[in-house]
């Protein structure tokens, strides 16, 4: 009754039933033969020959590879039974035999490759379906000509696709989160020209403000018979992994110090909090933007360069760590030590870039400080040594007595150590007049005729302000005790100073009728290096100098808002 009401069905199944037996086709290969002996061959050869290929072409259902060659076989034997049995042979009758041989072997041998071939794929597909399924793999084909994707039911779980319905390209998105749309265009773009593998990292919007994370692998593959291209690949969920990289993120804020996870080509996936204020950049600016593009490395291409290569060479060296410039959001410049760390698969393939950038400018600042103490103190002692000579000249020329003369230089080396503490003014000190460190500094030149002349209101300064200003009158009294007027018995020197509300004006004068405009040695040397480091950086201010056949004349003006 079944078979009646449902025949086409019932024949089907028992179709399907009987492959996996093998015993309906097994006779149905032997009926065929049959039936090729019985046709007569002499006025139905073609059909008999059909007969033949049909009964070998049978056992490609039969369960075992080994039926199609004994299929084929017994059509060997049928076709010279059929043609080449008594009374049969002729020269019709053995074109027809040659024939079937040929075609029966044909057959047989193509139809037990494609069995093969079969079993081959089948074999693969399910080692990759176990794989896929045991690594919770969404495994996907994209046809970029229909737009359609092939997805299996991992991948549409992890993207929020329909189950058992068609989906496409626009579908997936349509899921993607606004800032990873264009990132993922360009990754795709990228593989589709061929320009590499498929790799990108991306966030699917769940529900709310809830979204995963996708991590994608794959390349294009062309269609040997039409040339259509397409894109085959794996999905996988690293949402855990990037919140494991967010808790260190948060760990390493705490340290005060840059985290990024970027990808192998530098391009960021994701930036700390402290980070972020350091970069000066919002989220959905430095969200898939290049490491060595954040706003922090200044607008200077070699700065920029010099990280970008840093990155690049983490790729060929393993850990790479160097120094490079940094300009924090007020503008001001500092110095980071970048450690560049790959991150890699058990395959050793690189997945991910782990850059730490730790801010060193105040250690910077304390080594270059350093270095320019220890540069001041070979000065100071070259100055001291030229000083004390002038000193001792100076006293020669105005003693009449051996006793007059020692006395004399006695007084003006006790004045140059006393001028030599204000320079190195204690910083526990509130503050220091100017007149007084004027006048300390001045005293070892001090002659009678006088011939110093000072003038300015009392001005009280600050512990840092009172060294610099000492700093700034020894390097210019020095130079003019080498060089310039106080180096003449008929040399002048004339300081005053002016103490407006908002600006200090210091002047500087040197008159010597023997002066010569040639005679400034250390015009640009290590003392006017300093002068213009102490007025230009630490004061705030600005100088200038002329000289002249008849002196020197230096200038200083300081904005006293800058100073205080």
């Amino acid at each position: 009754m079944k078979l009646l009401r449902n025949p086409t069905a019932r024949i089907f199944r028992s179709v399907l039933q009987s492959r996996r037996s093998g015993r309906i086709w097994i006779g149905a290969g032997v009926a065929l033969t049959a039936l090729a002996v019985l046709i007569p061959n002499s006025t139905l050869p073609l059909l008999t020959l059909v007969s033949l290929i049909g009964a070998t072409a049978s056992g490609y259902l039969a369960p075992a590879k080994r039926t199609i060659l004994w299929l084929g076989c017994v059509a060997l034997v049928a076709a010279v039974v059929v043609w080449a049995g008594p009374g049969e042979l002729n020269e019709s009758s053995l074109q027809w035999l040659a024939a079937a041989i040929v075609l029966i072997i044909v057959t047989a041998a193509v139809i037990y490759y494609i069995r093969k071939l079969e079993e081959r794929a089948f074999e693969f597909s399910w080692q990759a379906e176990i794989s896929a399924e045991a690594a919770e793999l969404g495994v996907f084909r994209w046809d970029f000509e229909s737009d359609e994707l092939h997805a299996n039911q991992k991948l549409r779980e992890l993207l929020q696709l329909p189950s058992g319905a068609k989906v496409y390209g626009k579908d997936v998105f349509e899921k993607v989160h606004d800032q990873d749309i264009d990132h993922l265009r360009e990754e795709i773009d990228h593989a589709r020209k061929g320009g590499r593998n498929y790799r990108a990292e991306f966030r699917i919007k769940i529900d709310g403000e809830r979204y995963r994370w996708i991590a994608g692998r794959g390349r294009v593959i062309v269609d040997p018979r039409s040339g259509a291209l397409s894109l085959a690949g794996v999905n996988y969920d690293v949402t855990d992994m990037k919140e494991r990289e967010s808790l260190v993120s948060k760990l390493i804020d705490g340290i005060g110090a840059l985290f990024s996870i970027t990808t192998p080509d530098g391009r960021i996936l994701e930036l700390n909090d402290f980070g972020e204020v350091l970069a000066g950049v919002p989220r959905d600016e430095w969200m898939n933007a290049q490491f060595w593009e954040l706003g922090m490395w200044g607008r200077s291409r070699e700065t920029r360069t010099a990280v970008r290569e840093l990155v690049k060479r983490t790729m060929k060296e393993g850990q790479v760590t160097d120094e490079a410039p940094f300009w924090k959001e007020d503008g001001e410049k500092g110095w980071a030590l970048i450690t560049v760390t790959p991150i890699e698969s058990d395959m050793g393939e690189p997945l991910h870039l782990c850059i730490c950038a730790v801010d060193i400018s105040k250690r910077k600042t304390a080594e270059e400080s350093n270095t320019l103490l220890v540069q001041e103190l070979n000065h100071r002692i070259k100055n001291l040594f030229s000083v004390t000579n002038a000193l001792i000249s100076l006293s020669a020329r105005y003693a009449t007595t051996v006793e007059d003369f020692a006395d004399a230089t006695r007084k003006r080396l006790f004045a140059l150590h006393a001028a030599h503490n204000v320079g190195a003014v204690d910083l526990k000190k509130r503050n220091a007049d100017l007149r007084e460190i004027l006048t300390t500094t001045l005293r070892p030149w001090r002659t009678d005729p006088q011939r110093i002349f000072i003038n300015g209101p009392s001005l009280n300064l600050d512990a840092g302000a009172a060294t610099a200003w000492a700093l700034i009158v020894h390097e210019l009294v020095s130079n003019a005790a080498k060089y310039g007027a106080l180096k003449e018995a008929d040399g002048k020197l004339v300081i005053d100073w002016r103490d407006d509300e908002a600006v200090l004006v210091f002047e500087w004068r040197e008159e010597s009728y023997r002066f010569s405009s040639n005679g400034d040695p250390d015009d640009k040397g290590f003392g006017q290096t300093i002068v213009d480091r102490l007025v230009d950086g630490f004061l705030g201010g600005e100088i200038q100098r002329s000289v002249t056949d008849q002196g020197v004349f230096v200038k200083i003006k300081i904005d006293k808002e800058t100073e205080e």
